[in-house]
């Protein structure tokens, strides 16, 4: 018996190893479901300006979406992402609340956004308005 493990990636090379800082990932954003009503979203923004949401609703249904953000909205979030950021003191994982993971320059924050605030909440918010921005982008496209 032999397992054959395929995996198909698009020939224009669009596909990236997201995981890396060497391809120019400013930032990692991933925000689970707190029930599967909801998708798990997975955010990627380059430091190019370009974006690539992924929405998984389960294994076998998942949507890409990609746009290109402002210089100055890149910039913004450049001078967002110097700020100190710590955890809440008192994260405690709680299942009935979507868990939310920040990745940048190395570091890994987990928190629950209903949880947060200062430089974090303000962070945080600003990423949820480029979500908003993408998904009304693509909700304009599609409904031409």
């Amino acid at each position: 018996m032999f397992i054959l493990n395929l995996t198909l990636f698009p020939s224009d090379g669009s596909r990236h190893n997201r995981s890396t800082e060497q391809n120019g990932v400013l930032l990692y954003y991933s925000k689970g479901s707190s029930s599967k009503k909801f998708p798990k979203i997975d955010l990627w923004v380059f430091k190019n300006g370009h974006v690539v949401y992924n929405e998984v609703y389960n294994v076998r249904q998942n949507v890409e979406i990609r746009i290109l953000l402002s210089q100055q909205e890149v910039d913004e979030l450049k001078s967002m992402l110097k700020s100190n950021f710590k955890p809440p003191i008192l994260f405690k994982k709680m299942n009935e609340l979507p868990l939310t993971t920040l990745k940048s320059k190395g570091k890994e924050l987990e928190y629950h956004s209903s949880k947060i605030n200062g430089p974090l909440k303000e962070l945080d918010a600003k990423i949820e308005g480029i979500l908003l921005k993408l998904l009304v982008e693509t909700d304009s496209i599609f409904s031409m």
